[in-house]
This record gives structure tokens, sequence and C-alpha cells, in this order.
């Protein structure tokens, strides 16, 4: 009888491991999908180089950071399919990695910066959705998604500072032009 008792608790952890694997092979599958298209869109030039970044975002290390937060993604998503399987939830972080690509889109290839700043209020949209449901189910998770979200208000911040910019120059030309 002890025998098919260990023989029960290895097959239930073996399957238990098999669904941990299925669960991080998901979620880094659909990471790797957001991270290929935000990268595609992605195009630093001379534009780039010419916008008012902040002094001390430009000594930021870009490259550690996204790769912490895609790190940081998968552990999410893993958590999320593994305990949960939420498929709302889900659909609402797919939504939100979109959202990146959409931004990442509007401000390096169309250089706009209104309509990167209209999609960063967006995601800070989701981001509170998602944030607030996994504080109320999954706290884990939750505690890995509040550094994403303190880069997301970051970089909102820093979209919004290159949107009045623009708004104030483009005000003091009309201003100026006017006045000849």
């Amino acid at each position: 009888m002890g025998g098919h008792v260990r023989a029960s608790v290895r097959i239930q952890y073996g399957m238990r491991a098999f669904r941990w694997l299925w669960c991080i092979v998901i979620a880094m599958g659909v990471v790797l999908v957001g991270a290929t298209c935000a990268s595609y869109v992605v195009v630093l030039g001379d534009w780039y180089e010419a916008l008012q970044l902040p002094h001390w975002f430009r000594c930021l290390p870009l490259q550690w950071i996204w790769s912490l937060i895609y790190a940081l993604d998968i552990f999410i998503m893993t958590r999320i399919v593994y305990a949960t399987r939420s498929k709302p939830l889900l659909a609402t972080l797919g939504l939100r990695g979109m959202g990146r690509v959409v931004w990442c889109a509007c401000f390096f290839r169309l250089h706009s910066i209104s309509a990167a700043f209209g999609s960063a209020i967006g995601l800070c949209a989701a981001e509170i959705a998602v944030g607030v449901w996994l504080f109320r189910r999954e706290k884990v998770a939750w505690a890995a998604y509040l550094w994403q979200s303190v880069w997301l208000g970051l970089l909102t911040y820093v979209n919004y500072r290159l949107w009045i910019g623009v708004r104030l120059a483009q005000n003091f030309d009309v201003l100026y032009d006017g006045a000849r």
C-alpha cells in the first residue's frame, strides 16, 4: 500500500512540474512575440537623439531595465496561468503587450509624441485594472507587477514632459509667427 501512495505522489508532483513547465513556455512565447514586435518598430536615430529627454533618463541602462521587465512579464504570466487560469486577465495582459507595441510604433516610427502619450495613458489604465485584480487574487505576481507599474509611470512621466514641451513649442511658434 505504501508503494502505491509514493507512486501517486510522484505522479502528482510530475504532473505539477509538467504544468509549470507548460505555463512557463506559454508565457515565454507570448512575451517573445510582444518583445519582437516592439523591437521591430523601434528605430533610434537622429530624431530620438534630438529629443530633450531628462538627463537622469539618458543615464538609465534601458536594455537591462527592459530585459528585467520582460522577465517579470514571464514570471507574472506563469503565475497567472498556473494559479488562476483567468482568461480575461490573460487577455488584458495580452492587450497591454499590444499597447506597448502601439506606443513604440507611435513614438519611434511615427514620431508622434501626442499619440504615444495617449497610448501611455491607456496603458496606465490597463495597468491599474490588472494591478487591482492581482492584488485581490495573486499577491506574489502583484509584488512583481508593482515594479512594472513604477517603470510605466516613469515612462509616462517622461512622455508627458516631452508632450508638454512640444505643446509649448507649438504655442510659442504660433504666437511668434503672429507677432511678425
